[in-house]
């Protein structure tokens, strides 16, 4: 197997806006953006400063990084940080480690497959 070569043009790397944000999250892509926390990552989806309501968290973390997840949120998207719903990709506890704590505070849908 032989991998392909990506120009240095295609990536989503941009440190100096990532700072400028100064949320603690990586954007990937227009509006996709991660916090890596300890060996987990979670994905705020959702125009900058959208306002409470109306942006989606992919995933919830480990556990003990509530805090470090709702402080990117509020820095991200203003208001309370509160997303439209929480998202799990997977049951994992690096991805559900503080979805008690979030969805208790948050009070939103919870989406996970079967």
């Amino acid at each position: 197997m032989v991998q392909i070569a990506l120009d240095a043009g295609a990536s989503a790397e941009q440190p100096e806006a990532d700072a400028r944000r100064n949320d603690g999250t990586r954007e990937v892509a227009i509006g996709v953006a991660y916090r890596q926390i300890a060996i987990a990552n979670v994905v705020f989806v959702g125009a900058p400063r959208a306002g409470d309501g109306a942006w989606v968290l992919i995933d919830a973390g480990i556990p003990g990084s509530a805090e470090l997840i709702r402080s990117a949120a509020k820095a991200r998207f203003g208001g309370t940080g509160k997303p439209a719903a929480i998202v799990l990709t997977h049951g994992h506890f690096d991805h559900i480690g503080s979805l008690g704590c979030l969805s208790e505070e948050w009070d939103v849908p919870i989406y996970a497959h079967l």
